[in-house]
This record gives C-alpha cells, structure tokens and sequence, in this order.
C-alpha cells in the first residue's frame, strides 16, 4: 500500500530511496515525461505543483498499489522530490549524447550556415556600399525591382548587424558545450547539472527563432542556382541543417 510522508516510517526505507534499482525505475516510468516546461513553473510553483510523496521499500520496490508515480501531463511526476532525484539521474546518464550532440551542432553550423554566409561576405558588402551611394528615388525602385523573398530587398543595410547575429549564434552554441564540459567535469556545479536540461533547449530555441525570421525574408535568395524550389536547398542546407543534431542529443518535446 502507498505510503504518505507523514506515515510511519519503514525501516531501512531512505537506504533503499538512494539505490540504484531505484533510480533506475524512476527513469523508466518518466521515460517520455518533459523537462524543458518544467523550468518555467517548478521554482515558482513548487509548492502547488508537489501533491504526493512516492516512497519505495527496502529492495526498491514500489511500495503504491499502482505501477507508477502519478504524474502531471507536461511537469513531471506530481512528486516533486522524485522529480529532482529522476532529472539527476537523467543528466548523468545522458552525458555522452548531449556532448555529442553540442560537438554536431558546432560543426553542422560551422560547415553549413556559417561556411555559405561567409562566402558572400565581400559580395554583400561591396551591394550595399553601392546601395548607399544611391540616391533616394534609385533606392526605391531598386528595391521593387528585386523579387520577393531576397532579404536585400527588404533590409538593404543590415548586412553587418547580420553577420554579426551569425557570428554570436556559433559563438553561443560554443559557450554552451563548454558550459556543459564544466557542468559535468566541476564538483561545484553538481549540484546544478539539471540547468542543462533548461539552457539547451532554450539555445535551440532563440536559434530556430533567428533563423527562421531570417527565411521568412530571404527563401528565394538561390532561386538562379536551383530554381523555383531553391527554397528546399535552402530550409535543409543553410537553417535546419544543425538541428539534426537532435538526433543524438535527444532532448525533451519543445
């Protein structure tokens, strides 16, 4: 029968709470749970959203009638204490996936986006020092002479502000691996290793936000090279292409 934290207390019960049968049973039954929502609410909310405590017996078994903890549809266990115990077990475990996944991201970026962005470099520079040259009535059918979807049309003098997004965008996925490398390698951030699973989600996130700003105004920029369909070039090799390092860092539903 379950048991709540104010019933007696069984012997040997917090021995059998830190073992490893145990935390092993917890990542199951949390398999396909959330983590990113879960830093929007849970140090606000921790009061309200902790309902139950979930004990185990002394071989790490389940001490509730039913299979599994309870659980919220997107927070995690209602358990809040075996939510920090499941999360902790988590980072540990997936160590080697979310570095990898950190590695494939620099360079995905570094050999797609980055590499093509910078080969036009001295072309749209040189575009738009002579668009500044202009007179203003020259500007103006300049810019309706160019088809939609081209990112000159519509931000003429912004080439510098958008290297520069590019530049901090590699910047901040190389901070983040090694954020991770000192999380897990530093005992004094031990403590603190489940804010991985907030701030990298949150770096994915501010990086579909750009980027996908950024298609909206320029998916027919290569339509010379490849066509009508040159927007499909560019969504998979120049913006989604590091986000298939997803699939080995495997983070929780956005």
């Amino acid at each position: 029968a379950g048991t709540r934290r104010g019933d007696k207390a069984e012997p040997g019960r917090d021995r059998a709470r830190d073992s490893d049968e145990e935390r092993l049973g917890r990542a199951r039954a949390r398999e396909k749970a959330m983590v990113f929502l879960d830093v929007l609410v849970n140090y606000g909310c921790r009061r309200w959203l902790h309902k139950e405590d979930y004990s185990f017996d002394e071989g790490g078994d389940k001490t509730r009638s039913s299979s599994r903890p309870s659980q919220y549809p997107l927070l995690g266990f209602k358990d809040r204490h075996l939510e920090d115990d499941y999360l902790e077990y988590l980072v540990v475990a997936s160590r080697a996936r979310i570095i990898l996944g950190y590695v494939t991201v620099i360079l995905l970026y570094a050999l797609c986006p980055f590499a093509v962005a910078f080969s036009f470099y001295d072309i749209l520079m040189w575009c738009e020092q002579l668009y500044q040259t202009m007179p203003d009535e020259k500007k103006e059918d300049f810019n309706e002479n160019l088809p939609e979807g081209v990112w000159f049309k519509y931000f003429p003098s912004t080439t510098s502000t958008v290297y520069a997004f590019i530049c901090l965008t590699l910047l901040m996925f190389i901070l983040g691996l090694v954020a991770v490398v000192c999380m897990y390698q530093m005992k004094r951030f031990e403590k603190h290793r489940t804010w991985i699973f907030y701030f990298t989600p949150a770096m994915y996130l501010l990086y579909m936000a750009y980027e996908g700003f950024r298609f909206a105004y320029s998916n027919q920029s290569y339509n010379d090279f490849f066509g009508p369909a040159s927007w499909v070039f560019v969504l998979i090799f120049q913006y989604a292409a590091p986000l298939a390092s997803l699939f080995f860092i495997s983070l929780p539903t956005l």
